[in-house]
């Protein structure tokens, strides 16, 4: 065999090589980096924060947030990835967008000076309401029976009512309570609020959705 061509087949097999590396090292990086009620998400690290100051640096985690609402970077993969959040001005904006409808409450939140309009990952209808004391409730719906709070809080409490003829699960600490979660007509809602309610306050909040 020529020189040439054994130079030629060293050199294809280093290309090849090279290429398979390639393409291993992007199958590896995999990690999902979301944002989810302001906290920080990172799928290959499981490390969140609350980023209050408006940025985020970990550098255990190697992520990091910019403080746009929308980009985060992973310093250790290098990759950057949006938020599954996208906010609309008005309610019939986001149902449009969703597809479906969404009874918001009126009266129960009547204390609440500021409302936000979220759709989460093209499926799942956020409603934040909030005023400047710091008080926050928020209402979801998403279609199918999973449960859609996205909240993973251990509560010591927890108690299955019947409101307007569907079947609620609230979760709260020693009779207050945090966390409402329900299905209704192949839908799926959640009530949750950053401030404790008694039961009747809950149940009137979710007899205007239900």
């Amino acid at each position: 065999m020529k020189k040439s061509t054994k130079r030629s087949i060293r050199l294809i097999s280093a290309i090849t090589a090279a290429v398979a590396a390639a393409v291993l090292l992007s199958t590896a990086v995999k990690a999902d980096i979301f944002i989810d009620n302001g906290i920080i998400y990172d799928s290959d690290t499981g490390c969140c924060s609350d980023p209050s100051d408006g940025s985020y640096y970990d550098p255990g985690a190697g992520l990091y947030y910019d403080g746009t609402d929308h980009m985060w970077y992973n310093t250790f993969t290098g990759r950057y990835a949006y938020s599954p959040y996208v906010d609309y001005t008005h309610l019939y904006d986001v149902e449009y967008a969703a597809g479906f409808t969404f009874d918001n409450p009126t009266f129960a939140v009547d204390n609440m000076t500021y409302v936000n309009y979220s759709l989460i990952n093209g499926k799942i209808i956020q409603i934040r309401y909030s005023n400047s004391a710091g008080d926050e409730v928020i209402i979801r719906k998403g279609s199918g029976k999973s449960d859609v709070s996205g909240d993973d809080t251990i509560y010591n409490t927890v108690v299955n009512e019947t409101v307007n003829d569907t079947d609620v699960r609230m979760k709260g600490f020693d009779g207050l309570w945090y966390l409402a979660v329900w299905s209704k007509g192949g839908y799926s809602y959640s009530v949750k609020s950053n401030t404790p309610l008694t039961l009747s306050e809950m149940e009137c909040l979710i007899s205007e959705i239900v």
